[in-house]
């Protein structure tokens, strides 16, 4: 199964989300694929193909790793074309207001690798995907796109969970296989 470790978003802030870029998903509906508001979330670490035995150990680390941390308040920053040449997707880049959770993230890392997970080089860029983009865009739309007002930056992190991707003919579902509440 291909399992991530997620960084979940209240349902009051994707429903905030949601309705601000309503406009841009009534207006552009081709070449587009829209991801369903119930999917927006922040993928913390991304582990790939994963078997069910190797599930409870995953769920350990992150006991292990998070015991203790309050929850965190999140930044967004801005709507963002990626890559912007020929852009294939479409998110809102983030921020954590501090630093303990970017630290955990580096410590959850050392640990799934030690378990023998190959984990990639990259930094963390906190991001929520709004769109995967199939076909280019008309230029005048990338403007529309960008300046689309945005309501509400800022919320709590209240959770971070171990996720899996089901892929069906009607798109990507994702399922909660575990669950961290951090602490209020």
């Amino acid at each position: 199964m291909r399992t991530f470790i997620s960084i979940n978003l209240p349902e009051e802030f994707k429903a905030e989300l949601a309705e601000a870029i309503r406009s841009l998903r009534q207006k552009y509906t081709e070449g587009i694929n829209w991801v369903a508001t119930e999917n927006y979330h922040i993928t913390f670490i991304f582990l790939g193909e994963t078997s069910s035995r190797q599930i409870d150990r995953i769920k350990e680390i992150i006991n292990e790793t998070l015991f203790g941390l309050s929850c965190q308040k999140i930044l967004i920053e801005k709507l963002e074309f990626i890559p912007r040449v020929n852009p294939r997707l479409f998110w809102l880049s983030a921020r954590l207001e501090e630093k303990q959770l970017y630290i955990k993230w580096e410590k959850m890392r050392e640990a799934l690798t030690a378990e023998g997970f190959s984990l990639d080089s990259r930094e963390l860029k906190l991001h929520i995907t709004i769109a995967r983009i199939k076909k280019r865009l008309p230029k005048y739309s990338e403007t529309h796109f960008l300046t689309t007002e945005l309501k509400s930056r800022r919320t709590n992190i209240e959770q971070i969970s171990l996720m899996k991707s089901n892929f069906t003919s009607s798109g990507v579902k994702y399922d909660k296989l575990y669950s961290y509440e951090l602490n209020k």
